[in-house]
């Protein structure tokens, strides 16, 4: 009897330390790639301010056309992240992006869940949307934003920073 106890205490120390080194081995991003806030992060671009044919250091279409703002939202409640992406332009146009959502896994980036959105003949485009997600990893937000006119295609890229959702 002792020696099935004995078997049995070691079998359970071992399954739970096995499982207090599993929950401890969180893959973590780099450093840079965290928001300082746990729950929430964003990245905003706004165009500089034309002075004549300088367009800063966003590209500019044969007609003009500039994406003079980019925005990208992360937040979660629990394990329902919020995202939202928004590409405004100085001139009317069809234009949005994809919001890509991202866990870090495998010391990368993998796209979880993908998002379009598009509005024609406006000069702003927002998009917020809900996902539920795996507790255990970082995630963040990446948009490719775009915008079209007959004559012109304009592209950006934005990324937050990353968030736990525990």
């Amino acid at each position: 009897m002792k020696k099935i106890f004995a078997f049995l205490l070691t079998l359970t120390l071992m399954f739970t330390n096995g499982i207090a080194v599993l929950a401890e081995e969180v893959e973590t991003p780099p450093a840079d790639q965290i928001s300082s806030n746990p729950n929430y992060a964003s990245y905003t671009w706004i165009a500089p301010i034309n002075v004549g044919n300088q367009a800063g250091t966003m590209e500019v279409g044969e007609d003009g056309l500039q994406i003079v703002m980019v925005q990208a939202t992360i937040g979660h409640n629990g394990t329902t992240i919020g995202a939202s992406a928004t590409t405004e332009t100085n001139i009317k146009s069809l234009l949005g992006g994809t919001i890509h959502i991202q866990k870090w896994q495998n010391n990368k980036w993998n796209t979880v869940y993908t998002h379009y959105f598009d509005n024609l003949g406006v000069c702003s485009a927002t998009l917020t949307i809900n996902v539920s997600v795996e507790s255990g990893h970082y995630y963040r937000v990446g948009v490719s934003h775009f915008a079209h006119t007959a004559y012109s295609s304009v592209f950006a890229y934005s990324t937050t920073q990353s968030i736990f959702v525990n």
